[in-house]
Formats: structure tokens, sequence, C-alpha cells
């Protein structure tokens, strides 16, 4: 199955996810767009993408933990696992900014000992 991706994208998701561990994703996923507004949107909480409420766990987990900031241009790409606790910051810019949210489809199940970054996981 070929890779239609960016190389460096391809080459990073080998890497997390074993060679060739995973599929092709042909959608953007979520796609959160931020305005300029003043006063600035108050959207920005912290936060784990996930489809229950977390919001406890998250402030468990999270509250003394270092802040790392990701600030890119446009084309930039982080990844980033599906727990991390995020939020977004003040819009400071004149114009809209869009993001893409696309998920990484696994091509196979992971294992403790397989070959991907992922496979961390299960260490203690």
């Amino acid at each position: 199955m070929p890779h239609h991706a960016n190389p460096s994208l391809a080459a990073a998701l080998d890497t997390l996810c074993g060679p060739r561990g995973w599929a092709p994703c042909h959608a953007l996923g979520h796609i959160p767009v931020r305005f300029p507004v003043q006063p600035p949107a108050e959207d920005r909480g912290w936060h784990v993408d996930l489809n229950t409420p977390a919001g406890r766990l998250v402030d468990e987990v999270s509250h003394e933990r270092p802040v790392a900031g990701a600030t890119g241009q446009p084309g930039d790409m982080y990844l980033l696992h599906p727990f991390t606790v995020h939020a977004a910051d003040e819009h400071r810019g004149s114009t809209p900014r869009f993001m893409a949210q696309s998920p990484i489809l696994l091509a196979k199940p992971l294992s403790p000992q397989g070959p991907a970054a992922l496979a961390c996981a299960w260490e203690a």
C-alpha cells in the first residue's frame, strides 16, 4: 500500500507507528478556526480531545506539569498523543487561522513487542 503523505510526515509516522504501521487518512478531520477578536475568546481552556467529560482528570494529572509552547508557520505539523493536555492561545494576528486535526489510523494493532515507538505505552 503506497503512502501518499508528505515525506517528512510519513517518516515521522513510520517512527511512531512502526514501518507501514499506519494507514493514509484521506480526510482532514476536525478543522478549528480561530478569529482575531477583542476581547480574546474565552474558549481557550486546557482540555484533552476525548469523547467523555474528563475535566477533573485533566486538572488532576496536569496541574503541576511544565507548559511548552508550540508555534509554527503555515504548513507545519505537530504529532501529539491523543491524551495530550492542550489549550489554544490568544489570537494575536489579523486574519483567521485554520488548523486541521487529522486522526492517525493504525494499519494493524499495536503490541508491546512491536517496533513502534508507541509500544512504550506498555512500559512501566
